[in-house]
């Protein structure tokens, strides 16, 4: 079985979806480390819900780790239901761990914006847009908090701490006033903050 995506429907909290899916809540959180708070998730987030493996005759959790390229440390904790890591039986369900990559590029939606706001922030189209998001049934619906795809034509860069635009700007060989009118949601240049997403033109 492999990891894969599933959005977040309303009601969901993240015990019910591992408990859905038949994994331990621990695996869920480590295959989601973009989940800051276990207790806050969205309708509308995407979340992996990581692959399960069925104990055979003769495995050990040393052995499953080394067949999934999983640290063992990582395996242990992401099954708390082993209290001795060395006494698994054939039938038990393992829950394999495996950190998502980061999606291309993301967007948390602000109050006031639109999926069509939000495709010309980052010039792409609404269309290419709305495809990289298919969670998103109602283009003209979307919430604050919401995070959203955006396609990775566009090339974006987090700001670090000690960064400046004019760094930024010199960083990727662009212009100040390009990078500027590249990023309209930047309306003091000289204020911008670490973990901000800024679009590099």
């Amino acid at each position: 079985m492999f990891a894969f995506a599933y959005g977040v429907q309303p009601g969901d909290t993240l015990s019910g979806i591992a408990q859905k899916f038949g994994v331990t809540l621990v695996g869920l959180e480590l295959t989601n480390p973009q989940i800051t708070d276990p207790n806050l998730i969205f309708p509308g987030q995407v979340i992996t819900i990581p692959p399960t493996y069925v104990v055979q005759p003769g495995d050990t959790l040393s052995g499953i780790a080394q067949k999934y390229r999983v640290p063992l440390g990582l395996l242990e904790a992401a099954n708390p239901q082993f209290t001795d890591p060395n006494l698994i039986v054939p039938g038990q369900v393992v829950t394999i761990p495996v950190p998502s990559p980061p999606p291309p590029h993301t967007y948390v939606v602000q109050p006031g914006d639109t999926l069509s706001g939000i495709a010309q922030k980052f010039g792409v189209t609404l269309g290419a847009l709305e495809a990289a998001n298919p969670q998103i049934t109602d283009p003209n619906v979307i919430f604050p908090g919401q995070v959203v795809v955006v396609p990775a034509t566009v090339n974006t860069y987090v700001v670090q701490a000690g960064d400046t635009l004019s760094g930024i700007a010199q960083k990727f060989s662009v212009t100040l006033a390009l990078l500027e009118k590249a990023n309209p949601q930047i309306t003091d240049p000289n204020l911008i903050f670490p973990g901000q997403l800024i679009v590099i033109p």
